[in-house]
């Protein structure tokens, strides 16, 4: 083989080697802009009795600081009465934008949420310290009951009751076994709570009975009582 065509052999399969390696990717590396990928991080979502502040740069005029409404709307300047309850900030922020520009040219806005109602659970009937307690991060029902005291000796830890609001009118009632949910070491099978959820734990049957315990023993150690037995 000439002396030229074997350098151009050669200069031919390096060029491709180092193109196939530019194209190779890590599997660990990252693919940027893939639509797939969602970011699993939750987002808050204003409710009502929030309070929340809308600026604008060039018309401070129309600015406003007002609370959520009881049916989730906000009635602001300009833009009159829209429906922010519901949404997360980002997707509120687009809500009004759009109203806005209906009326005014080019705003600018600013949308923040300067306090909002912390959300909180409700623990109630047999457990030390029933009431209501700020829901922070991921609580389940276990945990819940133990922020509430514990469960009392009369309590049926069988079959506690989570009331959990469906719509303004309606709310879900579920049957939770707390003793078998105790017996598993699989914390994920614990139910997760969600803000208003409302846990109900009931009496045991023994409970009904225990109050006449002390009676019924002194009536049984009483002579008369075993006199009129015999």
């Amino acid at each position: 083989m000439p002396k030229r065509v074997f350098l151009l052999v050669i200069f031919v399969l390096s060029c491709g080697i180092g193109s196939a390696r530019g194209q190779d990717v890590p599997a660990e590396a990252p693919v940027v802009g893939n639509p797939l990928v969602v970011d699993q991080r939750e987002r808050y979502v204003l409710q009502v009795s929030d309070e929340i502040e809308i600026t604008y740069r060039y018309t401070p005029e129309y600015n406003f600081t007002g609370r959520i409404q009881p049916d989730g709307f906000i009635s602001a300047p300009v833009l009159g009465d829209v429906l922010v309850a519901g949404y997360t900030i980002t997707q509120a922020r687009e809500v009004l934008l759009k109203t806005a520009r209906l009326r005014l040219r080019d705003p600018e806005m600013s949308f923040v949420l300067k306090d909002f109602v912390k959300p909180l659970f409700t623990v109630g009937g047999e457990v030390e310290k029933p009431g209501q307690f700020e829901l922070r991060g991921r609580v389940g029902v276990l945990e819940a009951v133990a922020i509430a005291g514990g469960f009392k000796r009369s309590a049926k830890n069988t079959q506690l009751v989570l009331y959990r609001r469906f719509d303004n009118d309606r709310a879900t009632a579920q049957l939770i076994d707390a003793k078998a949910l105790q017996q598993t070491a699989d914390p994920e099978r614990d139910i997760r709570l969600q803000p208003g959820d409302l846990i109900i734990v009931p009496r045991n049957k023994l409970s009904y009975v225990e109050p006449y315990v002390p009676i019924a023993s002194l009536v049984l150690l009483s002579p008369f009582a075993w006199a009129w037995v015999h």
